[in-house]
Parts: structure tokens; sequence; C-alpha cells
């Protein structure tokens, strides 16, 4: 439809990213440039005695690139943060409802419930200054199913700034 534009991954579509260069367009080399995302993984077990009663997975990107080293470091600091709140999470709201799902299971005779937290993200767009990834956390506390949220976010790597 004219004059409607799609979003996706955060990025406006059918336009052109913000300019990562001075003059206020962006050269071929930039557009080839990509900053380099590795996984960083929390990961571990929780156990009541000997049983595992539940697990945890918490991947979250780390930024290396030839430039824009200050913001890089901002955003590696800024996901890990969430990683480790997200961890706190777990133990301190999962862990002590498994502890309780554990001793009703043991109580009744029931098998062990493991909950279990996850986190994972993917990258949409790497190119130039900007950065654009989605992550999900998935959560089973007991019940049919697990819950799992989503989110999204984009970097103008440039400017440091989150892009609306």
């Amino acid at each position: 439809m004219k004059g409607q534009r799609l979003f996706m991954g955060g990025l406006l579509l059918g336009k052109e990213p913000p300019a990562c260069s001075k003059g206020g367009r962006v050269s071929s080399m930039e557009h080839m440039h990509r900053v380099k995302i590795k996984t960083k993984v929390l990961e571990g077990e929780r156990k009541e005695g000997d049983t595992v009663i539940l697990t945890y997975k918490i991947a979250y990107p780390f930024f290396t690139a030839d430039r824009y080293e200050l913001c890089l470091m901002k955003l590696n600091r800024y996901y890990e943060e969430q990683a480790k709140e997200y961890l706190q999470l777990v133990d301190t709201e999962y862990y002590p409802a498994a502890k309780e799902q554990y001793a009703f299971d043991k109580e009744h005779g029931y098998p062990t419930m493991v909950y279990e937290a996850m986190q994972t993200y993917t990258e949409t767009y790497n190119r130039g200054c900007i950065v654009s990834l989605y992550w999900e956390r998935y959560a089973f506390t007991g019940g049919a199913h697990g819950n799992t949220v989503r989110g999204s976010e984009t970097w103008n790597l440039q400017g440091c700034g989150r892009l609306a």
C-alpha cells in the first residue's frame, strides 16, 4: 500500500538505515562493516539434595568491532546485567517455587517436575552502525506448558543509542 511502511526486527523497511558517517551518507564500506557478535552463556542447575529441580541456560550477546568501542562496551555491560537480572529472578522466584513443587511431588509419590528457564537471542540486522536483535525468555514453572516473552532492540552504534 502506498505510504505504508513495514517494521521488522525494530527497523523500518523500505527506508535506508540512519546514516553512520558524518557526511550524512553511508559509504559502501560502512554498509559492509559488521559488528562481530559472540554468545555468552550463564548455565547451570539447582538441586534439592541430589535431585535436579531446576535448570537454566541464559544466552546473551557480546559485541566486538574495530570501531564503536565505547558504545560496544556499554552494550556488553547492558546485556550482561540483563542476563544476571534474569538469573536473579531464577534464584529468587523460580528456585523457591521448584523446591515447593519438589516437596509436594515427593510427598505424593509423583515424578519430579523439573523447572526450566532459558533465554536466547537472534541477530536480525547488522550493517554499518546499526545492529538489531530480538530475544526470547522461556520459563517452565509447572502446569501444562511454559511461558515465552519476546522483545527486540535496535541500536545505532555511532550515536550509542536505541532506535525507537
